[in-house]
């Protein structure tokens, strides 16, 4: 009973990862984790799972180059190299091996996975109505919504709306701006879809779960959001030589979009231009989308650092030097890099990063013990969205890969025929 009240509380608590929080670095789930599920795995006599895999050294090895590159720090030592080095084993063990280490028979997998379909349907439904309230109501309740990122910042952000178009209004959710909240359903979208023909969940409930999470993803607005799940898809189509399913897909697909544009009244046409003119941005410098030229300035000082610093210049300098104003050469850092790969490839250098690498290749394999190429699309969904945002500190990439080793440590054939590997 204990057991299932830790796991239930945890999946329910994983979209407060800015909303109703302590503190910045503790979400709710994190918190959770570290002081009620780390001490019942301790304390507790009950069988345990297996937390730790070999090809985990690798994470190891990759977060300690990062430790080892701020001997080669152009800033001076700082807090932030401290908290920032800490940060990753910490979200490691909350996310992915305090859970494989509650997590031990099919039973609670098979709970895991119906608090997350529930937790799924109430944080699809609330994404809605604040859609709903926030565009034609006034937004009520939901403009009270205490977020640390607000008091972090000095700024109250309220709503968001698109440019000069002022009659849509994103959602924000519980996390700190739209489209972070839009991971979540990335990840839940093909969890839903894997469990749909096992039992775990009811075949109808688990697609209309699947199609909430496609509507909040949609309404939440987040660009990359709307893009990662079909692109992972249509890639793993390609390299699986599933072409049918590909035709199949882009025809659902537009077919879909056109519905949703004329359901919204624009609403898609709206967020498609924005979406062009923010990549036009990125690559040309040209436009005033904001977001796009932060991103250009910060790819650039990628290249720019990690040329400098092929070693990397150990975590946490980064944020250092957005905060002292470092500038030099082509690089000038006024915030952080915006994105994982840009962050961790300047922190832990080349040597590091290809241990990275090295991992991701591994966990590839462990994919197809899974026998569904869904849960592989749910993680390159977010891989793919982590190429602007660099929050790794967020559950969601984390709790992908705790699916992933979970349903191949518990096989189930999960996913409809279509979806097969083999």
């Amino acid at each position: 009973m204990i057991k299932k009240f830790l796991i239930a509380i945890f999946c329910l608590s994983l979209p407060f990862t800015d909303a109703y929080i302590i503190h910045p670095y503790l979400p709710w789930p994190l918190i959770i984790s570290l002081f009620m599920i780390f001490p019942y795995t301790v304390f507790d006599g009950q069988r345990k799972g297996k937390m730790f895999e070999g090809y985990d050294g690798l994470l190891v090895v990759g977060w300690a180059f990062g430790i080892l590159a701020i001997v080669f720090s152009p800033v001076d030592f700082r807090y932030n190299n401290v908290s920032h080095t800490l940060v990753l084993p910490v979200v490691l063990l909350g996310y992915l091996f305090i859970p494989l280490r509650l997590i031990s028979d099919e039973k609670d997998v098979s709970f895991l996975v119906r608090m997350f379909a529930f937790m799924l349907l109430w944080y699809g439904v609330f994404i809605v109505l604040e859609y709903i309230s926030r565009n034609y109501f006034g937004g009520f309740y939901f403009n009270s919504i205490p977020h640390k990122s607000d008091l972090r910042n000095m700024v109250g952000r309220g709503w968001s709306g698109w440019g000069d178009v002022k009659e849509f209004y994103r959602p924000r959710g519980l996390s700190e701006e739209s489209g972070h909240s839009s991971l979540i359903f990335e990840l839940g979208m093909p969890v839903m879809l894997y469990v749909s023909s096992t039992g775990i969940v009811k075949s109808v409930y688990a697609y209309l779960i699947a199609a909430l999470c496609a509507i909040a993803v949609f309404i939440l607005g987040s660009s990359i959001g709307m893009i990662t799940a079909p692109i992972s898809i249509v890639i793993i189509c390609i390299i699986t030589r599933k072409l049918k399913l590909l035709i199949s897909v882009c025809l659902l697909g537009a077919i879909a979009l056109l519905i949703a544009n004329f359901a919204f009244d624009g609403y898609l046409e709206m967020v498609i231009k924005r979406m062009f003119a923010k990549a036009t941005t990125m690559l040309t410098g040209d436009g005033d989308i904001g977001s796009g030229l932060e991103r250009r300035q910060a790819y650039i000082n990628t290249f720019g650092l990690i040329t400098n610093y092929p070693f990397g210049v150990g975590w946490g300098t980064t944020s250092i030097m957005g905060k002292v104003g470092y500038s030099k050469d082509s690089v000038i850092m006024y915030m952080g890099l915006l994105s994982l790969y840009s962050e961790w490839l300047v922190a832990v250098g080349v040597l590091g990063a290809s241990v990275f690498l090295v991992y991701l290749f591994k966990l590839l394999g462990v994919v197809r013990k899974c026998g569904s190429y869904l849960l592989l699309a749910g993680l390159m969904a977010l891989l793919l969205h982590y190429v602007i945002i660099s929050n790794y500190w967020y559950p969601y990439l984390w709790i992908s890969v705790l699916f992933i080793r979970l349903f191949a440590r518990f096989p189930v054939q999960g996913g409809p025929r279509w979806a097969h590997l083999n």
